[in-house]
């Protein structure tokens, strides 16, 4: 999907939320790093502004820490759907404190 220019890896539906999903390799990384570098950085501001839902972005080295041994796919749908509910989770609860707030 192509939203204000940026390409967006994946968008989904996750437990009736609307999910873009981005899967940064070490590129988007300072020297393969942790960092993210600044282009990666301001494409999630962008994106963000251009009024994504919810954004999950997935780092290379937790992605690549899953392909170890054996039930790859298995795995790897595990860590989508952990970190899917943990993004939604983290949507609700902030989404309740602003109502709280006004």
């Amino acid at each position: 999907r192509v939203v204000g220019g940026y390409t967006v890896d994946a968008v989904i539906e996750w437990r009736g939320a609307m999910v873009w999903v981005e899967m940064d390799g070490d590129v988007h990384y300072l020297n393969g790093g942790r960092v993210s570098d600044k282009a990666t950085s301001l494409k999630r501001r962008q994106l963000l502004r251009l009024g994504a839902p919810l954004l999950l972005t997935v780092p290379w080295w937790e992605w690549n820490e899953l392909l170890r041994g054996s039930d790859l796919a298995e795995r790897q749908c595990d860590y989508l759907a952990r970190s899917l509910d943990e993004l939604c989770l983290w949507s609700m609860q902030s989404f309740e404190d602003d109502c709280a707030l006004n």
